[in-house]
């Protein structure tokens, strides 16, 4: 909720009193910000005073009837606070406080905006090994303001000399596609991605691979576009996105044979793999690889017989939606050893009511599943008498 004070600032905006909200906003943002270093402001309620404080600057830079010294001291202000990093150091009031300079730069003079930018560079919010975003957020600036100001030359030369930076380069890489100089975009990628590997950046890489797979489909390059597609489809968990893509390339009468071919690769893959622990059973590796493809391609027997012979809740979770009501005596026999297990490990209110609640939910969607619940919550009920709350939980499963 904005304060009383700032309330006060937006009025005196409201009354063409730009003095009087200046010194408000400036009072605002200076003693807010010492709260700010010294406590935790976890929820952001003081981050966003400081935020509200900065906005009322760009009120005022945003209306017309502003002095033009009333713009003058705001800069000045601008300037002074700026080259302290700490409002760079605690959000993102820095980079608020730069974009209400730039919004007033074609009223001061552009050479004092880029003296600023240039300053800042040389400064502590810059420099240090933990500075690389701040320093490419304020060249991005440069080039930008410079590019509105029609100064493309010295632009052209600052993107020349700063390609290691993402958003620079993806910027001549969409001039590129925009103009179909396609092979120039892929060039640009290709030292971007050299770059991104350099630093150990993987998704920057992939972040280029998808302007690949971009240019593919825009050049009718199927054998590249189905490379990339396939590769996010499956780089991390599935993508469903990325599958249909890749799926759509292929003629449906071809599909069936791709497919398998990509399953019978997997199987293969995780075979030949050595299993170095307990918990990275070749079942488990199987099921988290080839049971979104199961379920994508509707192929519900392999998805039942992919389930692990220990499945966990979550496992039975994943497939109960597609084989609940298609294999129920399968499932059931599944289910009926994890509830036994949650029933002996839990050991308060809030676990016997995740017990009752999927008890309730097997007999709901599991058909002949009503008898076998019941007489299992029943021989619980029994077996542990002290329990009064899993007694209380999984009466509610009888009734």
């Amino acid at each position: 909720m904005r304060s009383t004070v700032l309330h006060t600032a937006d009025h005196a905006i409201d009354r063409n009193n730009f003095r009087e909200a200046m010194a408000i906003a400036q009072a605002v943002c200076l003693e807010v910000m010492k709260v700010q270093q010294a406590c935790d402001d976890s929820a952001g309620n003081i981050g966003s005073i400081i935020l509200d404080g900065i906005q009322v600057f760009h009120n005022i830079a945003n209306s017309e009837a502003v002095a033009p010294e009333v713009v003058d001291q705001i800069f000045a202000w601008l300037e002074k606070q700026l080259l302290d990093a700490t409002w760079f150091d605690y959000g993102d009031f820095g980079y608020e406080m730069l974009a209400v300079a730039e919004s007033l730069a074609p009223r001061v003079a552009p050479e004092r905006f880029l003296h600023l930018l240039d300053k800042l560079l040389e400064s502590r919010a810059a420099t240090g090994s933990y500075r690389e975003y701040t320093r490419e957020a304020l060249k991005k600036y440069k080039i930008r303001f410079l590019q509105a100001i029609g100064r493309e030359q010295e632009a052209g030369q600052l993107i020349a000399a700063n390609m290691d930076i993402v958003e620079v380069r993806l910027g001549l890489v969409e001039e590129a596609i925009a103009q179909q100089d396609f092979l120039l975009a892929k060039q640009l990628i290709a030292g971007g991605i050299e770059i991104a590997e350099s630093k150990g950046h993987p998704g920057t890489v992939d972040r280029w691979e998808k302007v690949l797979l971009q240019i593919a489909q825009l050049e009718g390059d199927l054998d590249t576009f189905r490379f990339f597609a396939k590769r996010f489809a499956f780089v991390r968990g599935m993508n469903t996105e990325f599958y249909q893509k890749w799926k759509a390339s292929f003629p449906p009468e071809e599909w069936p044979e791709v497919i398998e071919q990509h399953i019978q690769s997997v199987l293969a893959e995780e075979t030949a793999k050595p299993r170095k622990f307990a918990w990275d059973s070749l079942e488990h590796a199987l099921f988290q690889s080839l049971a979104p493809v199961y379920i994508a391609e509707q192929q519900w027997e392999r998805l039942l017989h992919l389930i692990p012979p220990d499945p966990s809740e979550h496992t039975l979770a994943l497939v109960h939606p597609y084989l609940a009501g298609r294999y129920p005596k399968e499932m059931l026999a599944l289910y009926g050893r994890i509830l036994e297990t949650m029933a002996d490990k839990a050991g308060n209110r809030s676990q016997y009511q995740n017990l009752a609640a999927l008890m309730k939910k097997i007999k709901q969607d599991i058909e002949g599943s009503h008898a076998a619940i019941d007489e299992l919550a029943a021989s619980l009920i029994q077996k542990y008498p002290r329990r009064s709350a899993m007694r209380e939980e999984l009466g509610r499963v009888l009734k």
